[in-house]
């Protein structure tokens, strides 16, 4: 399933920073983090077990491009005051269609991610 990440690519081909709400076991930061762009990759996990899972069993290591905020998301997104190129919002599976978020999140929770993202350009059917 990591090959299905880079389809994120057609979304922001060369990112610099990356906004990832929820580790689970940090699969696809570890992922984002060793796109050719090299970007500071920030993730937002609530619980830091899930931090201290992914470093004992899905090889997390400490990076340089890598920042890890144990806290909430609506908390991050609203004291953060950095735009990020790229965001994922991660739950149970990967999540790339804000209309998801009507269903899934609350409705601060949803404007504060909007405020933090680029608008994302519709993807056609042929891939451009």
């Amino acid at each position: 399933y990591t090959k299905l990440m880079d389809i994120f690519s057609l979304i922001q081909p060369a990112p610099k920073n990356v906004l990832v709400l929820g580790g689970a076991g940090y699969t696809l930061p570890q992922h984002l983090m060793n796109w050719p762009s090299n970007p500071q990759v920030t993730v937002v996990e609530i619980d830091p077990g899930m931090t201290k899972i992914a470093r004992q069993f899905f090889r997390l290591k400490d990076a340089s491009n890598l920042e890890i905020a144990h806290e909430d998301a609506r908390t991050f997104l609203h004291s953060n005051q950095k735009k990020f190129d790229f965001t994922e919002y991660l739950e149970n599976s990967i999540v790339n269609d804000r209309k998801r978020f009507d269903n899934k999140l609350n409705k601060d929770l949803k404007s504060l991610f909007n405020d933090k993202i680029p608008e994302k350009e519709e993807i056609k059917k042929d891939g451009k």
